[in-house]
């Protein structure tokens, strides 16, 4: 978080300063004899300075800075075991069923669906709230209040606390969610393959081709 503020207060700097040289320069145009155009200059190099000021700031998505506090994860981290007393609780995908069942669990409500890095939740940002978890075969899914769900095969290594819950690695997550509203079919999905270091990418949705690209292998998926 401390980061993205620093980058997004930079970008403010160096905007400023750029809009700063411009006016300098339409001034000393002007006092040149340039006239008009020196003014013309000037408002190009705003115009130029604003557009990318605007890139920038739209690229870091300001949104995504007001993430729980919790929710940031180290890989290396992950691997060791909840001290004892830790609020942080490693489970099992049978003991997220089972406690989701008689109402134990931890975690349930829902502003971030993350899977490899893939911000999954802009899919559908009515899903707020898990509604369900089961666990059948080798599959853990969740089902949310908007009719969407996610199905992570062979999860491995689950943790659990009252802001988010990590899985840190599977060989399969699927997401499904109702491409049309007024629908209820559940025909639109995404899929994630995971084979080594490598991540093989399969949808039946052209909005869905826009969230191929992964920016990590672990956790596997991060719900916060």
């Amino acid at each position: 978080m401390l980061r993205e503020i620093y980058i997004i207060i930079r970008n403010v700097l160096v905007y400023l300063g750029v809009l700063g040289v411009a006016l300098l320069i339409g001034l000393s145009a002007v006092q040149a004899g340039w006239g008009e155009l020196g003014w013309i200059i000037t408002a190009l190099i705003f115009t130029i300075a604003t557009s990318a000021f605007y890139k920038a700031i739209k690229n870091r998505n300001i949104n995504d800075i007001h993430t729980a506090p919790h929710a940031s994860h180290s890989p290396d981290l992950d691997h060791l075991i909840p001290a004892k007393g830790s609020s942080v609780k490693r489970r099992t995908a049978q003991e997220l069923q089972e406690n989701f069942k008689v109402g134990t669990h931890l975690f349930n409500g829902v502003r971030r669906i993350e899977v490899l890095g893939v911000k999954l939740h802009k899919l559908d940002r009515k899903a707020r709230q898990i509604v369900a978890i089961s666990f059948e075969g080798n599959t853990l899914s969740f089902e949310f209040n908007s009719g969407s769900r996610l199905e992570v095969r062979n999860p491995d290594k689950i943790y659990e606390v009252d802001t988010y819950t990590k899985i840190l690695r599977a060989d399969n997550i699927k997401f499904f969610w109702h491409a049309n509203e007024d629908s209820k079919s559940m025909h639109s999905y995404v899929e994630y393959e995971v084979v080594g270091t490598s991540v093989n990418f399969n949808t039946n949705s052209e909005l869905g081709r826009k969230f191929k690209q992964v920016h990590n292998i672990v956790p596997a998926v991060m719900m916060y």
